[in-house]
């Protein structure tokens, strides 16, 4: 009727007022009933002639609404339920109700009908838009267009579940239901400030708690798991994890409707352990979590991108690349853009494949919470690759203030080691080793392990705990130091680790120079070899604004004319 109504009311209406046709010859005209038109008039008339559709009406032989929310309790209590196990919950009740009923109500309020294909870690892709659904949406988006923004909020907070629209992010958020603050939050991921959405996630969360909403609360509870992961503290991530994990028995944890909840709490958990330094561990969940999803004929896309994010964060970069464009295909445009900056930065950049990767990075797409860091981070990469010091380390100034600004430890931590590099690059050791120090500080301060081993191995600190070596890049300064120039070349080539060959060599140049004082060959770019940490006789000038040129050669400081 909506459709129909949608199609036809204007013409009737036209009709009606314009032609004067009278009810019945417009029924003729439009192969409907007399009544119906009737009813059209009818109601636009008692609407102060607002064209707004009709409001949804319950079916007369519908569930009551008191059974209907007894259901919906169960499951939201015992998430885990099955269709089965929730009529004999009602028959203690003496509550005689089908499967089929059961299976409606969970549809309607999105616990079943999934769209296997766009199943993933945010509901709101994959639940259905039922009939219900559509026409309150409908009539929601009528009376905001109309200017009557509560009573369009009102609609809104009458359905059952939505998934994503762009209404519900017009409504102002203090207008909303809990359950359509939780839609929203996660249709805004990555787009708001990240401290911002955490904040209203963890309010949330704590709402549902209370309201022994737990089945929404996995919901909301595995999106602050996957912000937290920006945020780099692994303590945080851990505390979460363990919260959310305590609402779903272990023994029922990969149940069929749960899996996407189960799924994306394994990947939280590897990334935990990646942080902690517990490689080992962390290789077994993502090797565990892989054979889950292989098992399908048609893995989801959604699935095995947010695996290869998780072997990105272990550095298996061959393996990511193998599952993003698996997955690329059957991804939502949004992800497709992101897909395509990691493809750009953590396999061609890396591999120094300098075309390919800004041909992906033109295309691609960041979260806005992290956009300025990480876009002047890669950008300074670019720069140092192509041998242009000095603008990297501008970028890389900029990338640092963006973090902080953002409030981002991961990122603040990143720009330093980057800033740090640079300073090598340009071959000014005490300033880059006095930016790693302050790095260590940073680092130790919020227990950010792996960062600060980075940071200790660049200092040429290496652990005593082997299992880290699992880690590639950091088997690869282990190899440089111990097997010499040649095993660490080969393994970068081999892992897609040029970059960080690169990055190493400035930090550790005496295995340069003595390779081109035997006259060996180096396999380096000529951009490379001329940054003054490899050529000594490179001039390096520092400009200060209203201020005079300093120059230095081989880290002294040059008078000239």
């Amino acid at each position: 009727m909506d459709n129909k109504y949608e199609k036809l009311f204007p013409m009737v209406k036209e009709s009606y007022y314009q032609d004067k046709l009278s009810i019945r010859k417009i029924a003729l005209k439009f192969n409907i009933h007399y009544q119906t038109v009737f009813r059209w008039l009818k109601r636009y008339k008692s609407n102060g002639k607002k064209e707004l559709p009709w409001g949804y009406k319950r079916h007369k032989k519908r569930i009551s609404t008191n059974i209907e929310n007894i259901v919906i309790k169960y499951k939201e209590r015992y998430p885990w339920l099955t269709i089965t196990s929730t009529q004999k919950m009602l028959l203690k009740k003496k509550i005689r109700i089908s499967h089929k009923a059961i299976w409606n109500i969970w549809k309607r309020n999105g616990y079943a009908g999934f769209d296997q294909k766009l199943m993933g870690n945010d509901f709101t892709d994959f639940v259905p838009l039922t009939r219900e659904a559509r026409l309150k949406l409908i009539q929601a988006q009528r009376y905001y267009d109309s200017g009557m923004i509560k009573e369009s909020a009102r609609i809104l907070n009458t359905i059952p579940c939505l998934p994503k629209n762009d209404l519900i992010l017009n409504v102002p958020y203090e207008h909303l239901n809990t359950r359509r603050r939780i839609e929203r939050l996660m249709m805004q991921y990555g787009t708001i400030p990240l401290s911002e959405y955490l904040q209203k996630a963890e309010r949330v969360y704590e709402q549902c708690i209370k309201n022994q909403w737990y089945y929404t609360a996995l919901r909301i509870g595995i999106a602050l798991c996957l912000a937290l992961s920006w945020y780099g503290t692994p303590e945080r991530l851990s505390k979460w994890i363990n919260r959310i994990e305590r609402l779903i028995p272990s023994s029922i944890r990969k149940a069929r409707d749960l899996f996407p909840i189960y799924f994306t709490m394994l990947m939280s958990k590897c990334h935990y352990l990646v942080q902690k330094l517990k490689i080992k561990k962390a290789f077994e969940i993502i090797r565990y979590a892989h054979h889950l999803i292989s098992q399908h004929q048609k893995p989801c896309s959604n699935f095995l991108y947010d695996l290869a994010i998780q072997y990105i964060d272990l550095e298996d970069y061959n393996t990511a690349e193998k599952l993003l464009n698996q997955a690329f295909e059957g991804l939502a445009e949004p992800r497709k853009k992101r897909a395509k900056m990691l493809l750009a930065v953590y396999i061609y950049l890396l591999r120094c494949q300098k075309k390919t990767a800004l041909k992906f990075l033109q295309e691609a797409e960041i979260y806005d919470w992290v956009r300025n860091a990480q876009l002047s981070r890669f950008q300074s990469f670019f720069a140092l690759i192509e041998g242009k010091p000095l603008e990297a380390l501008s970028l890389v100034q900029k990338a640092l203030n963006s973090a902080k600004e953002a409030g981002l430890p991961l990122d603040i931590a990143n720009s330093y080691l980057a800033n740090a590099s640079v300073y090598m690059c340009l071959g000014e050791l005490k300033r880059a080793r006095a930016l790693i120090n302050v790095l260590r500080s940073f680092t130790k301060k919020i227990k950010m392990n792996r960062q600060l081993l980075i940071a200790n191995i660049l200092l040429q600190r290496f652990p005593k705990n082997k299992e880290v070596l699992k880690l590639s890049t950091l088997n690869l300064a282990w190899l440089l130091k111990n097997k010499g120039y040649i095993a660490g070349y080969n393994y970068a080539k081999k892992k897609g680790l040029m970059f960080y060959f690169y990055r190493y060599l400035f930090f550790y140049p005496e295995i340069v120079q003595k390779r081109i004082e035997k006259n060996k060959p180096t396999y380096l770019p000529k951009a490379i070899l001329r940054l003054p940490i490899f050529n000594t006789k490179t001039d390096v000038y520092h400009i200060n604004l209203l201020g005079k040129i300093t120059t230095f050669r081989n880290q002294k400081y040059v008078k000239f004319h």
